[in-house]
């Protein structure tokens, strides 16, 4: 698995939604990055895959504490 993908790549590998992915990230739940050169105002967001994958792990431990209970 590459280390950052773009959110189309995302989006496909993980079945998240591009709303979602942002929430997630400003949330701080999930880690990014824009590659910008100086004084352009457009840029590439990159997203970390690990962090997503850790992200959708906590989600299955959470559910799965609370199903047991």
């Amino acid at each position: 698995m590459p280390v950052f993908r773009r959110t189309p790549d995302v989006e496909e590998y993980f079945d998240f939604k591009r709303g979602t992915l942002y929430c997630l990230l400003d949330q701080g739940n999930i880690k990014g990055a824009v590659l910008r050169q100086a004084g352009c105002l457009k840029g590439v967001r990159l997203r970390h895959m690990a962090s997503v994958r850790e992200y959708i792990l906590t989600q299955m431990d959470s559910s799965a504490i609370f199903a047991s209970s």
